[in-house]
């Protein structure tokens, strides 16, 4: 099974962005980004013996919505932090939506170049960070959630 690569994914122009890209996540001291954390997440379904029902039952409610923040450097973590949140509609991913407040920003906001999303090491340390998080069993609250991120 393939899958489609875009017409443009190895342009000379594409390529340019993507080093150029790489110059600046190694000059700059610390990049930050946002990743939304699902807690309640388990198996639907597992084997047991026979007689007994495989289905685990939970509660109804999803529980409260998590978002993990971290700031990195080129070779670290510098820090991390768990924001518990229960709107679900303040939490809409957006991308370019409002240039004026980015123009106005007293930090440099730099987007990834298109056709690279291999390029977001930060996908890779939140999927790492959320692995390690989730291997030791349920989380009681906020202090232990940041306690295993610091860990991990």
């Amino acid at each position: 099974m393939t899958r489609p690569i875009p017409i443009r994914r190895n342009d000379p122009g594409v390529k340019d962005e993507r080093v150029s890209y790489i110059g600046l996540y190694n000059s700059v001291p610390f990049i930050q980004d946002e990743s939304p954390f699902h807690l309640h997440m388990t198996k639907s379904r597992s084997w047991l013996r026979r007689g007994t029902t495989t289905n685990p039952i939970i509660g109804t409610s999803r529980g409260p919505n998590v978002t993990m923040i971290i700031a990195t450097s080129s070779i670290n973590i510098v820090y991390c932090e768990a924001i518990y949140t229960t709107n679900r509609h303040g939490q809409l991913t957006i991308h370019h939506v409002n240039q004026e407040f980015y123009d106005s920003y007293e930090y440099r906001v730099k987007y990834l170049p298109q056709y690279s999303p291999f390029m977001n090491q930060r996908d890779e340390v939140f999927s790492q960070l959320k692995n390690s998080v989730r291997r030791n069993g349920p989380i009681n609250g906020n202090v232990e959630l940041t306690q295993r991120m610091i860990a991990a």
